[in-house]
């Protein structure tokens, strides 16, 4: 192809939408959403272009039925009517991350208060019978989505969850990183473990681990220039780990849709393990969830002596090494999903196969001293 542009992808993840008691909403396409829920023993629908959250809003008005929510409402009834039903939309992980915070720390503080009554006063109580500073960040969070949406319906004049509710420092530890003299050791190491495509793939082209663990030997292509080996890998689908199991889901942002493109010492290392199917599958041929991943590669290197660094980690490697290497930070940013944060790079700024080679040859002379400048379109996913 003449250049890598992730949004064309075939094979995009449509995540599947999730269902209550009352209803539930189904995205059909960009800002295009369907409402649906139970009135009178019978299922309703409508369609709607807007947002999601207009989308949660005609379900919570729908639920809600002639009985608006009053100021006086309970935190616990609004939670239940209106902020529970919205969050059908979310991703299944979010989801149930929100109904557990709820169920064990901003229920028992805060459920039976007045959402009208609710200061920063309870808030700052609520947050701090939270011992871990992450966990209060994540209360914190929620605590101020449920009364953004209470001042949205009228029910708060004001949301409390403002600059001046104090939190615990987070405890920033420092993370193993493989320095650069570290890899090919190290992946020559690993490259007897069933689990050596993914962390491959997530040092070498920088993917998350929920990225990597979404690919199939399709979603890559092999080249070679000059001699050297290259590989291209397709980012169009992650899979996290929920409560049950594991869901595939569309990548976690727009830019995360996305090639990636890695030369040596990376692409030979895959290159060995190329196959079909999942990357990393089951006895039963069935795909490894993350969590699965993680663990038992932590254990795996435990009992090979090998020195572990967590999956998450060989993402930030591949930043941090690439900053080494003197690579753009905004096609470092573009190959790793996200925009470097400049106007340029937010706006204009476009992810090609030329520009993700560039940076891969970066890579590869600063960890062996050897590029080609051959520009010729190598990858062509169209096929």
């Amino acid at each position: 192809m003449n250049s890598v542009n992730a949004t064309s992808a075939p094979g995009a993840q449509r995540r599947a939408p999730s269902k209550s008691r009352f209803g539930h909403i189904q995205r059909i396409g960009q800002d295009h959403y369907r409402v649906f829920w139970r009135e009178s023993g019978k299922t309703r629908s409508k369609q709607l272009y807007g947002s999601l959250d207009d989308a949660e809003r005609l379900l919570a008005s729908k639920r809600l039925g002639a009985a608006p929510p009053s100021p006086s409402m309970r935190l616990e009834r609004y939670w239940d009517s209106v902020v529970l039903p919205s969050c059908d939309g979310l991703a299944t992980r979010t989801r149930q991350g929100y109904g557990d915070l709820w169920g064990r720390l901003v229920r028992p503080c805060l459920g039976r208060c007045a959402v009208s009554s609710i200061g920063r006063a309870d808030v700052q109580r609520c947050i701090d019978a939270v011992s871990s500073p992450e966990t209060q960040r994540a209360v914190f969070r929620l605590i101020r989505k449920i009364m953004n949406r209470a001042v949205s319906d009228g029910l708060a004049d004001r949301n409390p969850c403002d600059r001046y509710i104090e939190l615990r420092p987070q405890r920033r530890r420092p993370k193993r990183l493989l320095a650069a003299a570290e890899v090919v050791p190290w992946l020559r190491s690993i490259d007897s473990s069933k689990y050596a495509p993914v962390m491959v793939a997530a040092l070498g082209a920088g993917l998350r681990v929920e990225e990597a663990c979404a690919l199939d030997w399709e979603d890559v292509r092999f080249a070679e220039r000059g001699g050297r080996a290259y590989c291209a890998i397709r980012v169009s689908k992650a899979i996290v780990t929920v409560r049950g199991g594991s869901e595939m889901k569309e990548p976690k942002t727009a830019l995360s849709r996305r090639v990636a493109v890695m030369g040596e010492p990376f692409a030979s290392a895959l290159r060995r393990h190329a196959a079909s199917g999942p990357l990393c599958r089951r006895a039963d041929g069935g795909r490894t969830q993350p969590a699965t991943v993680t663990r038992n590669f932590r254990l795996w290197c435990e009992s090979n002596g090998v020195d572990y660094i967590q999956p998450r980690n060989l993402r930030s490697t591949f930043a941090t090494l690439h900053g080494e290497a003197g690579s753009p930070d905004s096609l470092v940013s573009l190959a790793m999903g996200h925009s470097d944060g400049t106007t340029r790079g937010t706006h204009y700024q476009a992810s090609t196969e030329a520009g993700l080679v560039a940076i891969a040859d970066s890579l590869t002379r600063y960890l062996d001293g050897s590029v080609t400048d051959d520009v010729t379109p190598m990858f062509d996913f169209t096929r």
